[in-house]
């Protein structure tokens, strides 16, 4: 199975078969840790795998910038009935620039697209007071 590729090894890396991927972000380090968790967001939300989740969020924590990682991570929420969880992650996604026609266009947020609560998240903060 897709889990056996991931194991542990000490506290700042995780071993995907050969290739040892850093992580624990920070701020000065390029990103790469956090451009391979939002893949490993977008497999737990394709296999909806509460452990591969996991996984990626162990690898950046909430350390991201990118508005992809909240994305998946919301991708992952909604196929598993998370609806709180999802909100919160598509609001951080809104929040670093992802735009409501990104979540409009995703078929994992389907049975959302009427629900006045998603709709509701999908504006950003900066609109919401206008």
């Amino acid at each position: 199975m897709i889990k056996s590729l991931f194991f542990e090894k000490g506290a700042d890396f995780l071993k995907l078969n050969q290739w040892e991927v850093k992580l624990k972000i920070s701020e000065g380090s390029y990103r790469k840790a956090e451009t391979f968790a939002t893949v490993v967001y977008a497999l737990a939300a394709i296999l909806k795998d509460e452990e591969i989740f996991s996984i990626a969020s162990r690898m950046t924590g909430d350390q991201y910038i990118h508005a992809v990682l909240p994305f998946n991570q919301a991708c992952y929420f909604a196929v598993t009935g998370q609806k709180e969880s999802m909100l919160q992650s598509i609001r951080r996604s809104v929040e670093l620039g992802a735009k409501a026609d990104e979540f409009m266009n995703e078929k994992d947020f389907d049975p959302f697209k009427k629900d006045p609560d998603f709709l509701e998240a999908l504006v950003p903060k900066s609109e919401d007071k206008k």
